[in-house]
This record gives structure tokens, sequence and C-alpha cells, in this order.
């Protein structure tokens, strides 16, 4: 189930805290290889908050409203996971391809991902997931 969640969620919510003051923002990813990737572009405060603090909390869900006639009786279908771990950035040339070649594959399932020729504009990262719980009400 946890696994599934990962791979199917369209957006997942990455938090992080940089000297007392929290910040979470909304992120496309890829789950593969027992960790979560991402990427952004080299600057900005997500990259700032990182680097500071690369503790960070990555949540993603999927949820559908179930309508009853009775008012009481309508609930939230849902699956959602949360991960706990270290984001680092992949210095790697050829893994930080293989990375966005799979993020490509993952929104556009028609793409044969191209040729990606230069990504020194960008940073990915990978979270070490040291923790993970998970609920359903599927």
């Amino acid at each position: 189930m946890i696994k599934e969640v990962l791979e199917d969620a369209e957006v997942g919510r990455i938090s992080m805290c940089k000297d007392g003051d929290p910040y979470v923002v909304p992120v496309c990813f890829v789950y593969f290889n027992g960790s979560v990737y991402f990427h952004s572009k080299k600057t900005g405060k997500k990259v700032d908050y990182i680097k500071n603090n690369p503790k960070v909390c990555f949540q993603v869900d999927e949820h559908k409203l179930s309508l009853s006639k009775d008012p009481c009786k309508s609930t939230m279908k849902y699956r959602s996971a949360i991960i706990y771990g270290k984001a680092e950035v992949l210095k790697d040339e050829k893994e930080k391809i293989n990375v966005l070649k799979k993020i490509i594959e993952k929104y556009d399932k028609n793409s044969t991902s191209g040729q990606i020729k230069d990504v020194s504009g960008v940073e990915v990262f990978k979270i070490k997931i040291e923790d993970i719980t998970w609920k359903s009400n599927i």
C-alpha cells in the first residue's frame, strides 16, 4: 500500500525548518529504489532551507469524497504516506539525468524522455527515508 501511494500520487509536499521557521512546498517527485527524488532550480527558499537543515518531512495523499443521502454517513476515502528523512543534493551528473528522466516518464506516460543534455541549472534531491507512516480508508 505504501509503495502504491508513493508511486501513484501526483504531488508531494515537503516540509522543512530553518532557524525555527517552518516551510512547506508542493513538488513533482518520483519514488524508486526506496527513495523519493525531486528537482528544483539551483537557488531559492527550498534550496536554502534544505542546505541549512537536511531533515525533512515529505507527505503525499489521494482522496475522494464519498457522499451519502445521510450526511452523517458521508466520508472521505483516502490513502496517505508521511516520510521522515534527510534530503541530499545529487552530485553525479548521470544520476541526476536518470532521476530527471524518471520524473518526466512519471508525468508524461508517452514520453521517451528525450535527450537531457544540460543539468547545470537544476538541483536534484534525494530523500533518504528514515521512517515512514501511512494511513488508508479505501
